[in-house]
Order: structure tokens, then sequence, then C-alpha cells
């Protein structure tokens, strides 16, 4: 079976499969040296349709997420780093949202620059410039299997 959802770690569903016989209605001209070769793509979605960006209000963003898919959607947010005390040299700073902690109630979250990964309170998140707008929908999250031809 296919990984689980990056995003939110749910199943994958097949999608399509792509047989070599495509490769002639492509036109592709089988006997180059640089022609694709195949027995099967096989590509598989996230079961859950997951965005690559949420669809919450942005005031509502960064607080405790409610469930799993509500998590995923904030992942992969740029957020910038404010009212820390123990780490005040990285107020200011940007980073991407990696996950959701349940058992801490924190975001993972990965430091721009040093690659850095912390655990952070959402009270210490503010949303980066433009983050909150959405870049991409449905079928966001893919998986694609390839069996080489042997």
């Amino acid at each position: 079976p296919p990984p689980a959802c990056e995003l939110c770690g749910g199943p994958r569903r097949f999608e399509f499969q792509v047989m070599p016989q495509a490769l002639h209605y492509m036109q592709v001209d089988s006997s180059a040296d640089d022609a694709p070769d195949w027995a099967t793509i096989a590509v598989f979605t996230c079961a859950s349709s997951c965005q690559l960006r949420p669809q919450r209000p942005s005031d509502q963003l960064l607080q405790a997420p409610a469930g799993v898919a509500a998590s995923a959607a904030t992942v992969g947010m740029r957020v910038m780093f404010t009212g820390l005390q123990s780490r005040a040299d990285l107020n200011g700073s940007v980073g991407t949202i990696l996950s959701w902690s349940r058992e801490s109630s924190r975001w993972a979250v990965q430091v721009d620059g040093s690659g850095e990964q912390l655990r952070l309170k959402p009270s210490n998140l503010s949303l980066a410039d433009g983050s909150a707008e959405p870049i991409g929908g449905g079928y966001a999250e893919e998986y694609v299997w390839v069996q080489p031809q042997e």
C-alpha cells in the first residue's frame, strides 16, 4: 500500500493508473534511447483531499487544531516567532510549520536558515505575510508509484 498522507496522516486512495500502451497514444518513439519505459504507473491521492493551505479564518489558523484535518491544513504555513523568552534571539525570525503535537499542545516549526526544529506554543506564533493565502486545492497531496519494466 502507498504511504499515509504526509499532511493529515490519513490513507491514500487509488485514483488511476497509466499503462505502457499509453506511449502509443502519446506518439512516443519507443525505439529511442531516452524513451520512457514502465510496466505501470499508479497514482494515489489523499482520501481527505487535503488542501495545501487552510480554509479557516486567519485569526484561528494557529490556535490548537480541533482535529487531524485542521492541523494538516496548517502544515507548511509560514510563521513568525514572537514573545519567546528562553530563545529570545529567535523573536522576529520566520519558519515553517511541520506538524501539531497533541501531547505537548505545540506546533513543530523549522527555523528558516538554520533548519533547527522547535516546538512552540500557538501564542508564540503569528502568520508571516501572505501565509494564509490558498496556493492550491484538491488532491494536492499525491503519491505516484512506478513499476519499472523488467
